[in-house]
């Protein structure tokens, strides 16, 4: 048996051939009933940075050459066209593969979260579809499971590498409680759209959000329905109102200038997240306005960089744990019959025995008879088997020692 892994991901394929490679749910649908068919286990995660199929194969078998087959064909690609973004994974590789993607060891934002819900998510629909089985169930749930001890042991999620989230936690070292205070953003792009996903639950009065295409800034009431839009030009005139004003547009130029300014809330928080600046850094000299812009953070995000960086490394240990277990658990599935049957034979021996012992020990509080009466009860369980384990003497290297274990806990007849 091989446990395999097929894939793409942002590390060697560029996004506009990884969209091509995505399975939407619609066509997880699909995949899941043509590999059925050719595959007794199988787990699809495809998240916007990878694609992978994971699979039970039987050992020394084409699997690997099918995966890659149905993985281009089923995207409308000959594999060949995707050998040098494929990348292939087996056993020990694989295991530990999909051990550092849980973990978040493998993405783009090093120790991001997401990723820990996609895999779940991704485990429980093969679930669904009846396409998993034993063996990659127990690798997903233990990827899981370490996935989570990885975060809890190193904190990795904790120093944030997004700068729209780096400007929150900023703010929210910076003023202690918003509550009664006015927002404002400038820019309805990427970046806001990110900021205010976080800004909303931090309890302003009041968002504004102006921007030179009302339409756009009116869909940021889809993350707080609350916030209200402002004219472009407008800017100036709410800036009195404001306590914070973070700005990122697309502008080839200046957006606030220092000359324009001449109203402003005193103690208000100026952040720039645009790339040219939107905001005139000369500001900075005006009487109680603090500006922020991009460099200031990331400082901030390359010190997280680096904390997480060593976050990861210190988390190898536990990976291998977790890894080294699955592999213990792996080595025992050929006992596992051996295992019911010895499960059996002793419930089988205990049914039979029990009632006569039960019935011997009635009415009697001798110490010495108890104890004669449990030895016997006892050397029943164990002659048995114990008398077949001899018959294996001769034996100076016994092949196979699952079956020498089901030979010695054949349930009796008698």
């Amino acid at each position: 048996m091989d446990i395999v892994v097929v894939g793409v991901s942002y590390q060697n394929t560029p996004i506009d051939v990884r969209e091509k490679l995505s399975f939407s749910k619609k066509k997880l649908e699909s995949a899941y009933e043509q590999l059925s068919h050719l595959l007794d286990e199988v787990v699809i995660l495809s998240t916007c940075n990878r694609s992978e199929i994971y699979a039970v194969c039987p050992e020394g078998t084409s699997s690997i050459s099918l995966l890659k087959d149905f993985f281009a064909g089923f995207h409308g690609f000959h594999h060949q066209e995707l050998t040098h973004y494929f990348y292939i994974k087996e056993n020990r590789d694989c295991v530990e593969h999909l051990f550092l993607v849980t973990a978040g060891l493998d993405s783009q934002v090093l120790g991001e979260d997401q990723i820990l819900g996609q895999v779940k998510e991704a485990h429980e629909t093969a679930l669904e579809k009846q396409a998993t089985g034993r063996v990659l169930n127990k690798l997903f749930r233990d990827s899981i499971t370490y996935g989570k001890k990885v975060r809890q042991e190193t904190r990795i999620s904790q120093n944030p590498t997004s700068i729209s989230y780096i400007a929150v936690q900023y703010l929210a070292k910076q003023m202690e409680d918003v509550l009664g205070k006015n927002l404002l953003l400038v820019g309805a792009g990427k970046m806001n759209r990110l900021a205010l996903t976080y800004l909303k639950d931090m309890g302003f009065h009041q968002i504004f959000v102006a921007n030179r295409t009302c339409q756009t800034a009116e869909s940021l009431k889809e993350i707080a329905p609350g916030l209200e839009v402002i004219d472009f030009h407008q800017i100036e005139e709410y800036l009195p109102l404001c306590d914070v004003v973070i700005s990122s547009t697309a502008a080839p130029h200046l957006v606030l200038k220092k000359e324009r300014i001449t109203r402003y809330k005193k103690n208000s928080i100026f952040i720039d997240l645009a790339v040219p600046r939107d905001i005139d850094p000369s500001i900075a000299q005006l009487e109680g306005i603090t500006l922020i812009d991009l460099d200031d953070l990331k400082r901030v995000q390359e010190e997280n960089y680096e904390k997480r960086r060593l976050a990861g490394e210190a988390a190898g240990e536990t990976i291998q744990n977790g890894i080294t277990e699955f592999y213990q658990w792996l080595q025992c599935i050929p006992l596992f019959p051996v295992i019911k049957q010895i499960e059996n034979y002793h419930e089988h021996v205990l049914n039979r025995e029990m009632p006569k012992l039960i019935g011997r020990l009635k009415n009697t509080d001798d110490e010495a008879k108890i104890a004669v009466l449990l030895k016997s009860f006892v050397k029943k369980i164990y002659s048995p088997p114990l008398i077949r384990l001899k018959q294996f003497s001769g034996l100076e290297k016994p092949e196979n020692f699952a079956e020498i274990l089901e030979a010695m806990y054949k349930e009796e007849t008698v």
